[in-house]
């Protein structure tokens, strides 16, 4: 039901010309299609959420956007990927000053897994600077 509603939701947005809402109803398909394990679909959902975050300048959106494609590739086992994402979100989080998302989307901090292979594994502790 929550997919259905997203999807008339989505499509009102894209009549209107409505370019916000169309970011902010990909960007949560995109979290709940990555909570299903569709992860293609939730990276594609994802990816055109933060163009459209990106067209209308909400750095706030496009940096949650980012957390949720870092959230599907750890998901996917693609740690790098999923740091690079995760790195990014708090690039934009550090740059526009918003501490909460900086801490609600670094939650999985990723570190070294010592194996010079440049993987990465999920760290048990948190750790904000800056």
């Amino acid at each position: 039901m929550g997919l259905a509603l997203h999807g008339h939701a989505l499509a009102a947005a894209v009549a209107s010309g409505d370019e916000a809402g169309i970011a902010s109803v990909l960007n949560s398909l995109g979290f709940i299609n990555g909570r299903l394990g569709r992860h293609d679909e939730a990276a594609e959902q994802l990816l055109r959420a933060r163009e459209s975050f990106q067209r209308v300048g909400d750095r706030i959106g496009e940096g949650r956007t980012l957390g949720n494609l870092g959230t599907v590739e750890s998901a996917r086992g693609r740690l790098q990927r999923s740091a690079d994402y995760q790195t990014q979100a708090l690039e934009v989080f550090l740059s526009v000053g918003d501490a909460l998302g900086r801490v609600s989307h670094c939650s999985e901090p990723l570190v070294d897994d010592g194996n010079d292979d440049g993987g990465f594994e999920p760290d048990g502790e948190l750790v904000v600077t800056g």
